[in-house]
């Protein structure tokens, strides 16, 4: 669960409406709401409603002015600074039939994931970091050349090893604090502390506003990720859609001629032209014959597979169960086969009567074979003896 709903800070205006006596979700309570979704319950669908609401309810409440700074904005407040990062990720995390509806999320969450880590840039306060901010400004130039409706045109990028040792480190540094922030935040409440008292170095709202600072910094760092995964999926997907558009505008008659067309090419000119040379036995002369090699050119020099993997395991299946079966059937027999003393004691069966004394011949059976082979008797060189102890 998000560290924002353990916290329970719910200091904001509600602007929802409803009847007389009902209870009203607060911006923070459906963000939280909204957080436990997809975090926990994997509900992306329900969780952009709620954040959509979210969004809209802090428009009309006005929470944030153009001209603040990162230090300006009230504490209670600083988490709505995350809402475009969660839609992000619920975007990213929708399912999609097709290409093309992939392309149309992956698109608006890439524009979601800009628009926070420009709101982080302009807002200050070192949330978004340096590093973080020469990659991203990378990131902008590469997905230039927008189309006709404003979409990004991306241009896959790659990202060195040493940048993603730096993100992972950086994230899980901001991980450390927000456990330890929020420890401190869990023993004021069972101590029952006001929220104005200072305990461990801050007061409630002090160490609220840290909580909040070290998350949108984590989320910062992984939003980076996120973009640089979406421009490398975007390319793939742009494809993929241009070719499911161009096949669907075709007629069934079209896609058949084409699959025909395609098959008997393999079958005709699929071959290697080659000549093969002859010597006559009467007159000893040279003879050229071409000829096409169709079969057997490109065959693999190892032994192709003679089955499927479901016959293989068919048949694996058929041996188990025969296996089993026969175990099964051996452990019917020698249920009453007589047995040595000492195995009648080790199964529990001590007190059975005919078992003791069917084990009585075993015993003085393998007695006799003791005493006429003594351990080691049949080793060259052996110490011999009575070594039946």
């Amino acid at each position: 669960m998000s560290s924002f709903a353990a916290t329970n800070t719910d200091d904001t205006p509600s602007s929802s409406s409803g009847q007389s006596g009902s209870p009203k979700k607060t911006p923070s309570s459906k963000l939280d709401e909204a957080v436990v979704l997809f975090e926990e319950e994997c509900n992306y669908v329900d969780a952009l409603k709620l954040l959509d609401e979210v969004n809209t309810q802090i428009s009309t409440l006005s929470l944030f002015s153009s001209n603040e700074s990162f230090s300006d904005i009230q504490t209670p407040y600083l988490k709505f600074l995350l809402l475009p990062f969660y839609k992000m990720l619920c975007l990213m995390g929708c399912r999609t039939d097709g290409a093309a509806a992939r392309l149309s999320n992956v698109k608006n969450a890439q524009s979601m994931g800009v628009a926070f880590l420009t709101t982080m840039e302009s807002l200050g306060g070192g949330v978004i970091g340096e590093d973080n901010v020469t990659i991203f400004h990378k990131l902008l130039g590469e997905m230039g050349g927008g189309e006709e409706d404003g979409s990004v045109r991306p241009r896959a990028r790659g990202s060195s090893r040493d940048e993603k040792v730096a993100r992972f480190r950086a994230q899980q540094k901001c991980s450390e604090e927000i456990k330890i922030i929020t420890g401190k935040l869990q023993r004021r409440g069972r101590m029952d502390l006001p929220p104005e008292e200072m305990f461990e170095g801050g007061d409630k709202e002090s160490l609220i506003r840290s909580l909040t600072t070290q998350q949108l910094k984590k989320s910062a760092t992984q939003c980076i990720d996120e973009l640089i995964a979406m421009n490398q999926e975007l390319e793939m997907l742009e494809m993929s859609a241009k070719f499911q558009s161009n096949m669907s505008a075709k007629s069934p008659q079209e896609l058949e001629d084409e699959r025909m067309k395609q098959r008997d090419g393999a079958n005709k000119g699929g071959g290697i032209k080659m000549t093969k040379v002859s010597v006559d036995p009467t007159s000893n002369q040279l003879l050229f014959h071409r000829q096409e090699a169709r079969e057997g050119v490109f065959r693999p020099g190892w032994n192709l597979p003679t089955m499927t993997l479901q016959e293989l395991g068919e048949i694996e299946y058929r041996d188990a169960m025969e296996r089993a079966e026969r175990d099964k059937e051996a452990e019917i027999r020698n249920k009453d086969k007589p047995t040595r003393y000492e195995y009648l004691v080790r199964d529990g069966l001590e007190d059975d009567i005919h078992k003791v004394d069917a084990s009585a011949k075993v015993d003085r059976d393998w007695d006799d074979f003791k005493d006429e082979n003594p351990r080691g008797s049949g080793n060259k060189m052996a110490d011999v003896g009575d070594r039946n102890f």
